[in-house]
């Protein structure tokens, strides 16, 4: 038997910056830049941080290549979760066995050589955007002043982050087919799986 453990950190920061800006009125010659412009204008100006950071931790173990586990979790914290959030943790796991590794296999090993049964389940999530938890306003210039302006999309603090669950059962069954060059063998592979959603995150005008 043998077995792998995984432990680690992440940290993961992103800064998105759009500023867009536009003129009116340029010369004739071509030196073409925005100080050559009559008038100028800003069309945007937005910056979106994000931060998230968390610890991973994984564990395997194989016997032989009868069967296998493998089983962790993740454990993160956002810069976009919501109000008064602590960390989510997602979990996940995955095993298999060979039952055509046994010995009472070896009675079928000449028609059906490989059997194998496995299954999986796994936690994944989705976050709220940057500043979907915070009350923010629009921008917007009318003539030479600034004034502001409420999203369409209000904003919600108490948005959780939206998590997927999943669960997969299948098996995969090789036959042999004859002794020939070509053709030898053949694999039948299926899955049957379930998904849910907790916490959705969309968008109500």
């Amino acid at each position: 038997m043998h077995g792998l453990l995984k432990v680690g950190y992440d940290y993961r920061k992103n800064v998105f910056k759009q500023y867009n800006t536009s003129g009116d009125g340029l010369q004739l010659y071509p030196i073409y830049n925005m100080n050559q412009t009559a008038t100028q204008v800003i069309n945007s100006d937005f910056v979106r941080p994000f931060v998230t950071f968390g610890t991973y931790l994984s564990q395997s173990l194989d016997y032989g290549n009868i069967a296998g586990i493998q089983g962790g979790f993740r454990s993160d914290f956002s810069s976009a979760f919501g109000q008064g959030s602590t960390a989510q943790t997602f979990y996940t796991g995955k095993g298999y066995i060979r039952l055509s590794q046994f010995n009472f296999w070896n009675s079928l090993s000449k028609v059906i050589s490989e059997f194998k049964i496995r299954g999986s389940y796994g936690e994944a999530g989705i976050q709220p955007g940057a500043f979907d938890r915070y009350v923010t306003l629009n921008t917007r210039t009318i003539g030479t002043n600034l004034a502001f302006t409420t999203p369409t999309v209000q904003n919600n603090p108490k948005l959780n982050v939206e998590v997927s669950k999943e669960t997969e059962l299948g098996a995969d069954i090789s036959f042999n087919l004859g002794k020939g060059k070509f053709f030898t063998n053949a694999t039948l592979s299926g899955t049957v799986w379930k998904r849910t959603s907790n916490d959705v995150i969309y968008q109500e005008h």
